[in-house]
């Protein structure tokens, strides 16, 4: 179990860049080639659309993060399967007993993350209004 896990642990990080630069890229060039490839400029007029885009960005950013959590989840699986076989052959219960305790906080946190997304998309508009404002002394000045 202490191999699997250390092997993992030294790959994680080669494994880690590789997979948060394609991943970003690949999404990076879809939404470039999304946005280059509207007809018209209904897309920067319209408040729906470029709030859309800028949780888009958003999210983009949050890739890498992403990406560390799928593979700390990886090497997880690789501790979990060997430590439920141990908690089995102790007894039937025990694992039980561990996912009942593991339950309530993993529903806490999926709410508290489907909340945090609501507050973003909700403040996107009102994020967007800053960017302009902030911009707008740069635009009087040329």
């Amino acid at each position: 179990m202490s191999l699997v896990s250390d092997m993992i642990a030294n790959i994680n990080p080669f494994v880690y860049t590789s997979l948060r630069d394609r991943i970003s890229g690949f999404v990076q060039g879809q939404v470039i080639e999304k946005v280059a490839t509207f007809e018209n400029i209904a897309l920067f007029e319209t408040p729906d659309l470029l709030n859309l885009v800028q949780l888009t960005e958003k999210g983009v950013q949050r890739l890498p993060e992403l990406c560390l959590r799928l593979l700390t989840m990886l090497e997880g699986i690789f501790i979990f399967i060997p430590a439920i076989l141990l908690s089995v052959s102790l007894a039937w219960w025990v694992p039980l007993f561990l996912f009942s305790c593991v339950t309530p906080a993993m529903y806490v946190q999926i709410k508290y993350r489907k909340q945090a997304w609501g507050v973003e998309r909700t403040q996107a508009s009102v994020f967007q209004e800053m960017n302009l404002y902030a911009c707008l002394p740069y635009l009087w000045n040329e």
